[in-house]
């Protein structure tokens, strides 16, 4: 039994012994840290706004048509609608949809270029978390 936490042994109701003492400063704190961290964790989700923002983030990314896209979108920034929905496999018109909930959301942007529009990857913090699973560039994305 734990020194601290088990009875007194017969005979003997003092205090517990100096062994037991010098383990109840490390009892405390690990307390205090659990209540700290209690306390960071609910902070962590105190920015309700922050956190719907993220929650649409993943969401986006979380759909496996709109993760090529975006993955397509990061190989290859500029890419037009017709070629992007070739590379991926969609109709000209799912690409479209796709690319129209992600520019709603703020992630992809287009750029004109006569009657073409060029999608590009306008979200920077989304862009990191591609690189944080592996996606890589080409010779066709500008330096960074």
């Amino acid at each position: 039994m734990d020194p601290v936490t088990s009875p007194p042994a017969e005979g003997n109701a003092g205090p517990p012994t100096d062994s037991g003492l010098d383990r109840l400063p490390s009892v405390a704190v690990a307390m205090l840290d659990d209540h700290d961290r209690a306390d960071q964790a609910r902070r962590a989700l105190q920015n309700a706004e922050e956190t719907q923002k993220w929650a649409v983030r993943f969401g986006l990314l979380g759909d496996e048509n709109r993760l090529k896209i975006m993955l397509a979108l990061h190989r290859a920034p500029g890419i037009t609608v017709a070629d992007l929905a070739a590379a991926v496999g969609m109709s000209d018109n799912a690409a479209s949809h796709a690319l129209s909930a992600l520019r709603i959301a703020g992630v992809v942007a287009a750029a004109r270029d006569g009657r073409f529009r060029r999608w590009s990857i306008n979200d920077r913090e989304i862009h990191d978390i591609l690189h944080a699973v592996g996606a890589s560039h080409s010779a066709l994305h500008p330096d960074h």
